[in-house]
């Protein structure tokens, strides 16, 4: 059978002569943990998840391109009965990931289509992404003559939208949350809580967020976070499905939301600020050569802290009131 890895870790069976990226026939989900087979020592236990990422996490954006590629790939397997009939089939494929080890693994076979999530059991897709997107950026940065190394960088949006957006998304979010949810009770809670707060904090963060790159590393900011990487932990950085993500070597993923600030104009300015850090993560010559004060980027956190605080009281305040 020809199988295809998921995001999920799960194996997506498809057609053996129909397209390798077609929607697939059934799926098989891991119900045990894998063993791989080494032709020294024959068989032996799965590393933990940790350790599978650690060692197949790529170095550089060019092989992070590559295996990305690879993990899509469809592979030969073959599904054994066990003892026991078509309880505990066994499922043996050759990983597409270096160094494409013989794989065995306890499955469960599914009808339904594959769930996406977010880390795999492997490496997580996500962490291919970022730097597959950015080696084209370096790519072309690479086939460039050698040129000065870059300034240092701080953007963001203007400081009165940075400044004006946290309080007026607070108070308009808690009009709107009254008068829809006017009866009071548990169900009034939980909607101002948890539809009500994840909404400011997006807002918070499409609208005030931060960047600076200077000699040391980059600085990002979100809604009530501030994350300084050095170089030596910058892999990549790119714009991709809607965010600007930077992303380390540990394949921690530190970004915001650009869709608001595309649509303001700020596209491209956001492209050339992946391309200077992708560039400056791989070339320590186009690193830029000053440093910027302690306390440029991130002066509205404590404001942004304050409307959240201040929406979470007003949610137990009006909890309370509701009751008397």
């Amino acid at each position: 059978m020809r199988l295809r890895p998921e995001p999920g870790g799960e194996l997506l069976v498809l057609p053996v002569d129909g397209d390798p990226r077609a929607k697939g026939l059934w799926l098989l989900k891991p119900r045990s943990a894998a063993a791989h087979y080494d032709e020294a020592t024959g068989w032996q236990p799965h590393r933990s998840h940790a350790e599978e990422r650690a060692a197949t996490r790529p170095t550089a954006p060019a092989q992070a391109a590559a295996l990305l590629d690879r993990t899509v790939e469809p592979v030969d397997g073959l599904l054994y009965q066990g003892p026991d009939g078509g309880l505990r089939p066994v499922v043996v494929f050759r990983s597409p990931v270096p160094p494409h080890a013989w794989t065995a693994l306890r499955v469960a076979e599914h009808a339904t289509g594959p769930r996406l999530r977010r880390k795999a059991r492997g490496l997580a897709a996500e962490e291919l992404v970022v730097p597959a997107a950015a080696a084209r950026l370096l790519e072309q940065d690479l086939a460039e003559p050698p040129g000065p190394a870059a300034p240092a960088l701080v953007q963001g949006l203007p400081a009165a939208l940075r400044i004006a957006v946290p309080p007026v998304t607070t108070v308009l979010l808690a009009a709107v949350m009254t008068w829809l949810t006017e009866d009071g009770g548990v169900s009034d809670l939980l909607h101002r809580l948890f539809f009500g707060l994840p909404i400011l904090l997006g807002t918070v963060s499409a609208f005030g967020w931060q960047l600076a790159v200077d000699r040391d590393g980059v600085t990002v900011v979100r809604a009530l976070t501030r994350t300084r990487l050095p170089w030596s932990r910058v892999t990549a950085a790119a714009v991709h499905g809607g965010r600007f993500t930077v992303q380390g070597t540990d394949g921690a993923q530190h970004g915001f939301v650009a869709l608001p600030s595309r649509l303001l104009g700020r596209g491209p300015a956001l492209q050339r600020a992946a391309r200077i850090v992708t560039a400056a993560a791989a070339r320590p010559e186009r690193r830029p050569a000053e440093a910027l004060p302690p306390g440029t980027v991130g002066a509205t956190l404590l404001l942004n802290r304050l409307c959240v605080a201040g929406y979470l009281l007003w949610i137990l305040a009006a909890d309370l009131l509701s009751r008397t």
